[in-house]
Order: structure tokens, then sequence, then C-alpha cells
């Protein structure tokens, strides 16, 4: 599952709204927070090195005056605030050299410079350890995505073949790996260098289909990460299995790992995956994968045949891999899962699987991490402390296919242009690429409500396999016919994409 992320949506990490940093210096409205004591060489120092521990973890964007915890955590940050964490991460400055920087040209007191700097710092530690209770410089504001002019994460896939046959596979691969036109090393290398300069993007995901039977995959991991992107492979473990191998990417920049473990059980995990070698070679994978330094993590797509195995997995993840935390998602309704209907949970039913298995997790003490998009009214993940999540097409995502084209998201069949013939604004900017930023996706019923924008009614390609809107239309008690068909109206003359096909359907593109 990409990204989870896909993943994977905005506010992204967020658990209510986007929220801004907001420092009083030079701000008429503002409120200080003075310190108690006096401030200690010792803790300026702390300082410094808290700098330098996560210079790595946190990326300035200037276009958008985004503060961004890599992978995917959002802040806005007012002028002051991006001056001070521009000084502070962007140009290497220490501490006290920034009060001395911003005291001469603000003509503002030492101390008072140092006061805001020491409780922006502890703003931002809170912030990534989830902990928003008490943020002195942190306000909520209204979710707008209209403030986040690019992509907080980019993926590529890099080929759609597979050693894998996954029931549930939302690409079909490998089916369609023999199709699909793959780019060159070279092209590949011009779509990293696009991503990190036109679309400003900080992080990127090789995926697939599975990515690491690209021979050239540490190279293009090399090239990314001479970028100062942050580098993240998406797997199924197979080839991981190879120590040689994960050298090679842990050498090349490798950060971080996502790989997709079915089960806990080998027979059902191989089952699933359609490999009767799988299980083992991913088990070995992890370990390669993590004793190399890459942060790494299991993922699962939950489905009917290993719905009721979750718990005792999430056992063995914590107690075989020491994991502090494991991700899950919904079964996206595209590729060969079309083909295997009797696979899939739908939005009805997934919180009586989730909730227990969110105590348990809490029982062991391993983080779980929601990926997938669903109906507030259905099931509100802000309810059970995920977070909240809606659809990132075109907006919070930017997903590359094999061949170089710009995807609404991974599981599309088509792009709304071609990264290696377009220019980036342009296909950015589009006509199709609006319709998804602006959210004209939602389903007509979930119109005028308090949560439309953050949560866009999950996935676009569920209702499109459902072929109506019933889940929504029954908990709202509503079904506006008029507006369904004028939504329809819309999507036709907009939209030229669709979810991928199965390989039973002979209208596969």
């Amino acid at each position: 599952m990409p990204l989870g992320m896909c993943s994977f949506s905005l506010p992204l990490g967020m658990p209510l709204g986007v929220r801004s940093f907001s420092l009083p210096l030079g701000m008429p409205l503002g409120m200080r927070v003075e310190l108690l004591r006096p401030v200690v060489k010792e803790r300026i120092d702390s300082i410094d090195d808290f700098i330098r521990s996560t210079r790595d973890v946190l990326y300035l964007r200037r276009e958008d005056r985004l503060l961004i915890i890599r992978p995917n955590k959002i802040q806005h940050v007012n002028d002051t605030a991006y001056e001070m964490l521009d000084l502070l991460y962007g140009k290497n400055r220490t501490v006290n050299e920034t009060v001395t920087i911003l005291s001469e040209k603000y003509e503002k007191s030492a101390d008072i410079l140092l006061s805001d700097i020491i409780t922006l710092v502890q703003n931002i530690r809170g912030i990534m350890q989830d902990n928003y209770g008490g943020l002195s410089m942190v306000e909520e504001i209204p979710f707008n995505p209209q403030t986040i002019l690019f992509p907080v994460l980019s993926e590529i896939a890099l080929t759609y073949r597979c050693q894998n046959r996954c029931d549930f596979c939302y690409a079909s691969s490998p089916y369609r790996g023999n199709e699909m036109a793959e780019m060159t090393t070279e092209e590949v290398r011009t779509v990293i260098k696009i991503i990190h300069r036109d679309a400003h993007v900080p992080t990127i995901s090789f995926t697939g289909g599975e990515p690491t039977l690209r021979d050239d995959l540490p190279e293009l991991v090399h090239y990314a990460h001479s970028l100062g992107m942050r580098t993240n492979l998406i797997t199924n473990g197979i080839r991981c299995a190879d120590m040689y191998f994960v050298g090679e990417l842990a050498r090349a920049g490798l950060k971080s790992a996502q790989v997709s473990l079915e089960s806990h059980d080998e027979s059902l995990h191989n089952e699933i995956t359609g490999n009767s070698n799988a299980f083992r070679d991913c088990v070995q994978g992890i370990i390669n994968l993590k004793s190399s330094g890459i942060h790494t993590h299991t993922n699962t797509t939950i489905c009917r045949k290993n719905s009721s195995h979750l718990m005792p997995l999430a056992r063995f993840v914590r107690e075989e891999f020491n994991a502090d935390y494991l991700s899950m998602n919904m079964i996206i309704a595209t590729g060969i899962a079309r083909d295997n209907d009797n696979t899939g949970i739908g939005y009805s039913g997934i919180e009586n699987i989730l909730k227990p298995l969110l105590d348990y997790c809490e029982i062991l003490g391993i983080r779980f991490v929601w990926y997938s998009p669903t109906p507030y009214c259905v099931f509100n993940p802000l309810d059970h402390g995920l977070g909240s999540k809606s659809c990132a097409c075109v907006s919070g995502l930017l997903s590359v296919n094999p061949a170089g084209e710009v995807l609404p998201c991974s599981s599309f069949d088509r792009g709304i242009g071609n990264l290696l013939t377009q220019n980036f604004q342009k296909i950015w900017n589009s006509d199709q690429a609006l319709y998804w930023r602006e959210k004209r996706y939602v389903p007509p019923a979930c119109r005028g409500c308090d949560l439309e924008k953050l949560c866009g009614g999950g996935c676009p390609l569920y209702w499109e396999h459902a072929g109506s809107f019933h889940e929504i239309e029954m908990k709202q008690n509503r079904s506006p016919k008029i507006k369904n068909l004028l939504w329809r109206l819309e999507k036709q003359a907009r939209v030229k994409s669709k979810g991928i096909q199965g390989i039973l359907n002979p209208g596969r593109q």
C-alpha cells in the first residue's frame, strides 16, 4: 500500500485541523510566554543538540510557509517563526548566533528572543511526540487545502512487475508488468529532479509493483538522497532477504522501508500473496532492513482471509521484530481486488474489526497507524486516536507511474499528464488536477456537513466500484438523486482516469 501514502491525506498526521505556529515577535496581537527561570548555558546547548539531531527530519518550505516533519506532519508557520527556523535549520546557525542576528534586526532584547526560540523548539518537540496539549505557540486554524500549494509526499512506481500475486493487488501486478513501459534510469532521475526542484517535495517513496526488481534501485535512492530528499521503500521484502542488496540500499542513503506482511501465519501469508516462498523471505527481509539501520515497519492490508488473525499478527510483529509500530489499511477496490470481491471489507464493517485490535495494540505497547480514508459518519478515525484521514489525490501526494505519468493516486489506470514531456505546474494546476484538489469528488450527501473538507467522504475509488453512495446516504438519511446525477455528469466531463481494472475484465486498459 503506497504510503499508506496513501498514504498516506491532508492534514497528514494531525488529530484535528491544520495547526499553525504563531510567534509574537513583530505581531501586534501576540502573547508572549516568558521563562520562569534564568536560561542557562546547558539549556541552550540542549536546544542546539536537538536541532542537530532533527535536521534530517524537519523541512522548511518557503513557498507556502510549511514546516514539514518528515514524512507527513505539516504545520503552517508565520513569517517570524519561519525566519527563526530558517536560521537554525536552513542556515545551520546556533541558538546564540540566531539570537544575535534577530536582536540586531528587530532591536529586541536577547532575553526575549531566546525565550521565543526555546518555546518554539519545545513546541516542535511536543508535536513530534504527538503531544499537542499546552503548546503555547500553536493555534488551530480551519482546514483549508488551498493554503498548501505543493504536495507533501511523493512516490514513483518504478515497475508493475512483482514476484507475488496478491489477492487484492490494486495495480494488478504482476500481470500489468509486461504491458506498462518503464522509464530508463536517466528518465527516473529526471522525474526525481522535477519532484525535488519544481514540486518542492522533501520525501520520496519507491514503490511498484515491486521496486526491488529494478537493478538500478540503489542508484536511484542515492540520487534522491544526494538532493537532500528523505528516501523510503515500499516492498514485499522478498529481495531484501539478500543482505548484500540491503547493504547497497543502506549505503545509498535509504532511510526507511515499509514491508507488506499479510499474516503472522506462514501458510496464510503465502496464500494471500500467491507465493509459496514469500513469508520466509519477507520476514528475513524485515530483519535485514532493521539490522542495517533502516527504519522499518510492516503494513497489512485487511481482507476477509486475515481479518480474524490481526491480533496475533500484532503480537508477532512486536515480539519478532521489537517493532514500535505497525500500519494497516483497507483494500482499495481496484486491480485484482475487483476480481476477488469476497476479499473486501466495507466501511460499515471496519470499526468492529479495528476497535478490539486498537485495544490489543495498546496492551502490547505497539502504536497502530491507520492509512485508509473513510467517511467519518461511518467510521471516524478521530474518535479512535488515529488522526484525520482523507483522500490525497493530487493534493498531499504526488504519485508517478512507471511511464512518468502523474496519477491522481497510485490506483488509477492513467495519468493527468507526464512529467517527462509536460511542465509540472501545468499538470498540477490542470482542470483534472483541480477536480481532485478542490474535492469535487465528495459525495453529494456529504455536502454541507461540518466535516466535509476534513473527511472528504472516503475513497473515490471505493464509490466508483460500489456504484452508489448507499452507505453514506443511509447514515445521512437522504438520497439526493438530482445532485447525484449532476455529480456524475461533472465527473464524466472533467475526469479521464478510472480505477485500475481487474485482469478478468475485458475492458481493461
